[in-house]
């Protein structure tokens, strides 16, 4: 997601250990931010995609987002 800019900003650190804990730290909040999108679009989109028991699949789903975003930080 934050991938080439994680990076960058990883080799142009002075102290790697803060830099790194800020990449995390900017991950999740990006994920928990997306996460929660989706979370209050889940309805919404069921219904657009013409299957509303998608809701609960999508909201189970956004529980993973922000999982998965700090897994792309590591």
């Amino acid at each position: 997601m934050l991938g080439r800019a994680a990076l960058q900003f990883l080799s142009e650190a002075e102290d790697s250990a803060e830099a790194e804990g800020v990449v995390v730290r900017i991950h999740l909040v990006a994920g928990c931010a997306a996460g929660l999108l989706l979370a209050l679009a889940a309805g919404s989109l069921a219904t657009l995609l013409g299957d509303p028991s998608l809701r609960r699949h999508l909201l189970i789903f956004s529980l993973d987002v922000p999982l998965f975003a700090l897994g792309q930080a590591h």
